[in-house]
């Protein structure tokens, strides 16, 4: 489940169209909600910040920049998120988010040099 959540997170910016983004975010606060236990409203304001997200990386996605550049600005996107996240979770929940989140940040370092080796 941890895994699935923060996929989508990644894949994001590499998915996302204008009529999805809501959607999208709508995905990401239930799987959230199912990881973390979130109250009804912790869902409402959880939302609202994934929705966030997701439409500055849509705005990403459809502006022009290097791809450098708009790494930087996805990074800074979601730390963003991260820190209103903090806002909103309790203790215990922040502290599992921030397991959830790293271990995919592993993850996908690994299939980044996966990739460069192959």
């Amino acid at each position: 489940m941890r895994n699935l959540i923060f996929s989508l997170l990644l894949a994001l910016p590499l998915t996302l169209h204008a009529g999805e983004a809501n959607e999208l975010a709508q995905e990401m606060t239930d799987r959230l909600t199912e990881a973390l236990s979130l109250t009804e409203s912790q869902q409402a304001e959880v939302l609202e910040q994934q929705t966030r997200f997701s439409d500055t990386l849509l705005t990403l996605k459809e502006s022009g920049g290097s791809r450098r550049d708009k790494g930087r600005q996805m990074r800074d996107a979601a730390e963003a998120r991260d820190e209103a996240l903090r806002e909103i979770l309790t203790e215990t929940q922040w502290k599992e988010y921030e397991v959830i989140r790293d271990e995919q940040k592993q993850k996908m370092r690994d299939q980044m040099k996966q990739r460069r080796s192959n």
